[in-house]
């Protein structure tokens, strides 16, 4: 029931933290939890014995929230652990008095941003839940209900029936019962109150009375003697020693609700068969769940008279298996988009359309955009990888009013190989044939791992990244900076931040151009080299499709040898763990895919 996570992030799948400030609901939660974890940091500085520890307890997180608090605390240098089962899994940060506050902040990772306050500056050390016990002192939660842990109430029936006599059975027998319920574990079992077949409604029940959220479905507890029921807020001290801090900031919006029956509308896959297919599932209307995650955006959309329409569509294709198809935006219903698509016309606005035209032999799609009617040349698109393709297309609102139009390869925001302004407000999305019908009927293909994401969280560019960070190893931050003001170059001058641990100066510049130029003006800087912007790569110096897979390759290979040639300090700094370094993993392609869809959800 107890797992750890090392701070080398050993047990989760290449989880790219830098992606995820591309949208607001992810960039809040991570604001937060910065903000938090910074306080533990300053708590466990100003402790008052070397080996003192304090911990955090977060309530049960949705997955993504849950990996991503994970990825946060690794950056910190703290030790993470998850306690209990299903739907009341918590984790548990845990900090040392020698752990220390990262230098870049996630405000860092925007490119072009103003420097935010450091987080020294603003962060306010966590408080204690209540002040540490001493030995001998009165055993703390003897009345404190549900916080209690089994060692406790243990204790304080002891003193009870030490000091009540034969008069206290019944006390007895209640603390007896508090310490099944503490100790966690599977309901029903070594337990005769609650081995009956309506233990289920009682714990309801009585949950119901307390005003908490019962985790349906489930037939386990948080491991009590573990100290995860302590996330109640009423002991200090947990069960491997650790002194417990109360939450600063309000999780609720990203906990999991277990009384919660809503569901998404998902549909995952569409074959193409000659027919067009749209769904509600690919909708770019944001669903409740998103609307309950960006409250802040929510309220921002209804109070803006301009259009507000954003999210990203992403799918995949196999290519021994693919072919022909004609991806839809549509500003209306589904019924007036068939229309327009079929060549009938009709009410409401043509839609935009996207075609690809599958060429195995050379190794490339080619693609045009345009009307449903009027459609224009054709581009060639070299595969970046050689058994599938992963498509994603974004859609979000511009501040000249229009609707920015951005479509590109394998992960977003990266390798863009197309981008329009348009008037229309796209609302749906659908999947279909090509324009041009062939000569003999193409075998039907199914085009698969659709989902539509980041409706309304989705963050206008520039896009995160780690492109404009240049690192200067050997270097203090004064030296970097004297040494900047004398080289000649009309670049403003960056954030610079230094490493408390060993010299090393990182410097935050505010456009990836930016970092190429302080790179080559300082002896010894490395400029981090991350994403691959556009597609086919402006760099390649071919127009050989063939050559696609071997660009991809290679900028991979590249960036691979930059990140290892980093310190160490700078690649935690920059979210840069072991699996990102070595891959592991190759022969779970398909499963690493699946993973990151999942994690749009």
């Amino acid at each position: 029931s107890r797992q750890r996570v090392s701070p080398k992030m050993e047990s989760l799948e290449d989880i790219d933290l830098v992606r995820s400030l591309n949208f607001r609901s992810t960039l809040n939660f991570l604001s937060l939890i910065e903000q938090e974890l910074a306080g533990l940091v300053l708590t466990a500085q100003g402790a008052s014995e070397a080996d003192q520890r304090h911990a955090l307890i977060f309530p049960p997180l949705k997955p993504r929230y849950a990996s991503l608090l994970q990825v946060t605390a690794a950056r910190f240098g703290l030790s993470a652990s998850l306690y209990g089962w299903g739907d009341e899994r918590r984790t548990h940060i845990e900090a040392s008095p020698d752990a220390t506050l990262p230098l870049v902040q996630y405000s860092d990772f925007l490119p072009g941003r103003l420097p935010a306050n450091r987080l020294r500056e603003v962060a306010t050390p966590a408080l204690l839940l209540v002040a540490p016990q001493q030995q001998g002192e009165e055993v703390l939660g003897k009345d404190q209900g549900d916080g209690t842990t089994a060692s406790a109430v243990a204790m304080a029936a002891t003193e009870e029936q030490a000091t009540g006599g034969a008069g206290s059975n019944e006390q007895m027998q209640s603390a007896e019962s508090n310490v099944r319920r503490c100790a966690g574990g599977m309901r029903g079992w070594e337990s005769d109150e609650e081995s009956d077949d309506d233990w289920i409604a009682k714990r309801r029940k009585s949950s119901s009375a307390a005003g908490g959220a019962v985790a349906r479905g489930r037939g386990f507890a948080a491991d009590g003697d573990e100290g995860a029921r302590a996330g109640a807020g009423k002991s200090t001290e947990l069960a491997d020693g650790s002194i417990q801090c109360s939450l600063q900031k309000d999780y609720m919006r990203y906990a999991i609700d277990p009384n919660d029956t809503w569901s998404p509308h998902r549909k995952p896959y569409v074959e193409i068969d000659g027919g067009w297919e749209f769904s509600g599932a690919w909708s770019f209307d944001p669903d409740d769940n998103e609307q309950r995650e960006d409250a802040e955006g929510g309220k921002a959309a209804k109070q803006s008279s301009m259009n507000t329409s954003r999210g990203i569509a992403a799918w995949r294709v196999e290519h021994a298996k693919g072919g022909n198809f004609t991806v839809a935006l549509a500003s209306g219903n589904s019924g007036e988009a068939r229309r327009w698509l079929e060549g009938s016309g009709g009410p409401g606005e043509e839609p935009f359309v996207l075609e690809f035209r599958l060429d195995a032999n050379r190794k490339r799609w080619e693609f045009c955009f345009g009307r449903a009617s009027k459609r224009q040349n054709w581009r060639p698109l070299p595969w970046s990888n050689a058994h599938r393709t992963s498509f994603w297309l974004a859609s979000i609102s511009g501040d000249d009013g229009k609707q920015h139009l951005t479509a590109g390869f394998d992960e977003f925001p990266e390798r863009r190989f197309f981008f329009a302004k348009v008037r229309m407000q796209p609302r749906i999305l659908g999947f279909g044939p090509p324009a041009a019908k062939p000569a003999s009927r193409n075998q039907p293909f199914f085009i698969r791992d659709i989902v539509v994401f980041g409706r309304q969280s989705l963050l206008p560019p520039p896009f995160a990244s780690r492109d404009h960070i240049v690192e200067v190893a050997g270097k203090s931050r004064q030296d970097v900076l004297d040494a900047l003001s004398k080289a000649a170059s009309d670049i403003s001058i960056p954030l610079a931040l230094e490493a408390s641990r060993g010299v090393t100066t990182l410097l935050i510049c505010r456009s990836p151009e930016d970092a190429q130029i302080v790179a080559t003006a300082l002896e010894g800087a490395i400029a981090v080299r991350s994403s691959q912007w556009t597609w086919p790569d402006a760099n390649d110096g071919t127009d050989d499709a063939a050559d696609g897979m071997a660009v991809a390759q290679a900028h991979r290979g590249l960036v691979r040898e930059c990140w290892a040639s980093l310190q160490a300090e700078t690649t935690r700094e920059l979210a840069i763990f072991e699996e990102h370094l070595q891959r592991k993993t190759k022969h779970l392609e398909g499963l690493r895919i699946a993973r990151a869809s999942a994690t749009r959800m």
